[in-house]
């Protein structure tokens, strides 16, 4: 489908506590009414906000958090999210 994408391999280990939060940039590209992208820092801020909540919670705080960031803007791409813990 992408030719010219050059994908790798690797693997890693999920200690106690940890997670693993996947997304596409439907998340972080949505913009506000001003045309500001919701980025990066703001998905770690609510990830820190919900730091020993179950997962349903923290994807419905995305969520939210990127629905009320886009205003009447809304969402102008698919939001596909995926978020694994260890406990």
């Amino acid at each position: 489908m992408l030719a010219e994408l050059t994908l790798g391999a690797g693997e890693t280990k999920l200690d106690q506590g940890d997670m693993l939060v996947l997304y596409t940039d439907g998340l972080y590209e949505t913009t506000n009414p001003d045309g500001e992208e919701f980025e990066a820092d703001r998905i770690v801020d609510i990830m820190r906000s919900c730091r020993g909540k179950p997962s349903r919670e923290i994807m419905a705080r995305l969520v939210s958090g990127v629905r009320v960031y886009a205003a009447e803007a809304g969402l102008a791409d698919d939001l596909t999210l995926m978020i694994v813990q260890r406990s």
